[in-house]
């Protein structure tokens, strides 16, 4: 590029980089720099977290239910040190398949490098683990499960050509489980951050300070028409007293660093009359950790509001899923934020032919030999930004940004997306080279879009973008081959959907009549089994009756099983209730386990699930990048020479 040309590139970068913030004063929730994050730790480690605008309430959802996207088998597809160095960057970036109950996308073996890494926008990315594993949220484990399919096939008079295009895994919520304050940033435990003993020992007194505090408040709350001023301060201190003692008691018999003990004596509220504000502000943790909570001041200078978007079923037929202004936006406003992701080459998304070996619960799949060309790619793709000059790719994982869908500039398109100028960005990447990125940055950017409003937007109006040239091609392509009145198998989302009240036939019912699951669905079961030593299989083994103790839907407990008996439990009005006695296959790797029949079954601890490699997920439908607007691409990452024609 001459030098002519390379000033004129900068300063449209200039342009298009800048936008207006929308009014913040309306903002329940903050994207900004994380608490988390240690000054000690290596100059090119970046990372942002969410935080309160407003105080939120125990049990209350924070942000939007998001999506989530599995990545099937990415070593497997494309082996070697790339694919190596680009899992080992997704670690603080991906979820397990139990998270989403995506368990049985892929065969329980890991043969060959089979394995499911799920991206999680917004609040799967953006949640941060303290280093003590405090944590103030959790995810609700029965959301993805029991979502509500947004495809119908009546839309376009057949299956519409968006089919497999997007994941049919959404709903992914996030719950507070104590109250967050105004300004506090929202943890979360479990998410592969090591807590040595000491660290952890903070967490739990936290705890115990905060549900002292909370028995407490309530006590005085019970009792404030009759214990009143010198009487309650009094009982105040004697109360202060006990937990403070109790405290110091558990501290010397953890052998907890004596250095900390008077901090964490001070994090106990002195008086009566400080006990409601404690509790406002965030209680012992923001008092142990006051790093943890930012003055609102502090965040509407240095962070961006992150709460612009919902979901929503889109007004495009077909399209499913799309992204509406929680609120009204003039044009040229910050309608949402999206820090990025950058995947390092394209190809590694690629999918190639597989094969299926081994028997009944013991298959697994490997690429077919030899290797062939690419069949498809990872729908992972369809949620990433590219250049068709470029080998980078972007993916967004800001919050409810992937929904947004696609009109043309012109016929619909209300917003576009800009490279943002929030503080905590670098823009000085835009003169680094492709291979410089890589090189210095690894995966992990400084670097963000804004999603910018190009008229007034109503709230609740849906937004779209515009994803360029490149994409409307392939896509008018795909839609010209399309056979709409092709015959699609239900997948299992339809059927929990469709048949979720109906009782589960079992496995001789079915034998004998011609009601049949189709071919690519199965039943999974949620179910731990009990010993009762005083019952009996038929074939003499010990029976085993549902754990009523056990009861949660989360993944790990999510196994392969057929209906085998169903009993009616109850018949309440119009309502029949049912149990039932299932056959649980065990086929972990690591589970040596018999297969197990476990009886007493409850009807909502059942699904139908589809088949490994069944989903639409490994079909070859639509698959094609959003393109970055030509015009803020920069030359120093164009590193793929186009064909002249």
């Amino acid at each position: 590029m001459v030098p002519c040309q390379r000033s004129i590139v900068l300063l449209l970068l200039s342009h298009y980089l800048h936008g207006a913030h929308a009014d913040k004063s309306q903002c329940t929730l903050f994207l900004a720099p994380s608490s988390t994050l240690d000054d000690d730790e290596q100059t090119n480690e970046f990372k942002l977290g969410i935080y309160a605008g407003v105080d939120i309430d125990p049990g209350k959802t924070i942000g939007i239910p998001d999506m989530a996207i599995p990545i099937i088998d990415l070593n497997m597809h494309s082996g070697g040190n790339l694919a190596e160095e680009i899992l080992e960057d997704l670690t603080g970036f991906m979820w397990t398949p139990e998270t989403i109950h995506a368990n049985f996308e892929i065969f329980p073996f890991t043969r060959g490098g089979s394995h499911i890494n799920v991206a999680i926008p917004g609040i799967g990315a953006l949640v941060n683990q303290h280093f003590t594993s405090y944590s103030n949220s959790e995810l609700e484990d029965t959301a993805v499960l029991n979502r509500i399919p947004m495809f119908d096939s009546s839309d376009s008079g057949g299956v519409p050509p968006s089919r497999g295009a997007n994941s049919q895994y959404y709903g992914v919520t996030l719950k507070s489980k104590t109250l967050i304050p105004v300004g506090m940033e929202v943890l979360m435990s479990g998410l592969g951050l090591e807590v040595d003993d000491n660290d952890a020992l903070d967490a739990q007194i936290v705890e115990q300070v905060n549900n002292a505090v909370a028995e407490m408040q309530h006590f005085f709350k019970k009792y404030e028409t009759v214990i009143t001023g010198d009487k309650a301060d009094e009982i105040y201190k004697y109360l202060n007293d006990v937990v403070q003692v109790s405290t110091k008691r558990f501290l010397d018999e953890n052998e907890y660093d004596d250095d900390g003990i008077d901090e964490i004596m001070e994090m106990i509220p002195e008086s009566l009359q400080d006990l409601g504000q404690y509790v406002q502000e965030g209680g012992a943790f923001s008092a142990r950790f006051p790093e943890t909570k930012k003055s609102l001041d502090w965040l509407l200078e240095n962070g961006q509001c992150l709460d612009g978007l919902y979901p929503g079923k889109s007004s495009i037929p077909g399209a499913e899923k799309g992204g509406f202004a929680r609120r009204s936006f003039k044009e040229g406003e910050l309608i949402s934020p999206s820090p990025l992701f950058m995947i390092r080459h394209k190809n590694i998304l690629d999918m190639y032919p597989i094969e299926v070996k081994g028997d009944g619960t013991e298959q697994y799949t490997q690429l077919k030999v030899p290797r062939r060309n690419p069949v498809s790619k990872q729908l992972f793709v369809n949620y990433c930004f590219g250049h068709p000059e470029s080998s980078l790719l972007f993916y967004p994982y800001g919050m409810g940004v992937n929904f947004i869908n696609h009109l043309p500039t012109g016929k619909g398109a209300n917003a576009k997306v800009v490279w943002s100028r929030a503080p905590f960005y670098d823009n000085t990447l835009f003169q680094l080279s492709a291979e410089e990125l890589i090189e210095i940055f690894g995966s992990n950017l400084p670097l963000g879009f804004d999603v910018i409003a190009t008229r007034d937007i109503a709230a609740n109006e849906e937004v779209f973008i515009d994803y360029g040239d490149d994409w409307q091609k392939a896509w008018d392509d795909h839609v010209k081959e399309w056979n709409s009145s092709k015959e699609w198998s239900k997948e299992a989302l339809e059927l929990n959907f469709e048949r979720g009240n109906e009782p589960f036939m079992t496995m001789l019912e079915r034998e004998y009549s011609g009601d049949q699951m189709p071919d690519n669905v199965m039943t999974a079961c949620h179910a731990v089994g009990l010993q009762n030593g005083e019952l009996e299989n038929q074939d003499g083994s010990p029976a085993l009756q549902f754990d009523e103790t056990n009861t949660n839907l989360k993944g790990g407990h999510f196994k392969m099983c057929d209906v085998l008996e169903r009993h009616q439990k109850s018949e309440v009005a119009d309502t029949t209730e049912y149990l039932y006695t299932v056959k649980l296959y065990q086929v972990d790797d690591d589970d040596d386990d018999d297969d197990s029949i476990i009886a007493n079954v409850p009807h909502s601890h059942i699904r139908y699930v589809d088949k490994p490699y069944q989903s639409s997920i490994h079909k070859e439908l639509f698959r094609h990048p959003i393109q970055i607007p030509d015009i803020i691409f920069p030359a120093s990452w164009r590193d793929i020479k186009q064909k002249v024609e």
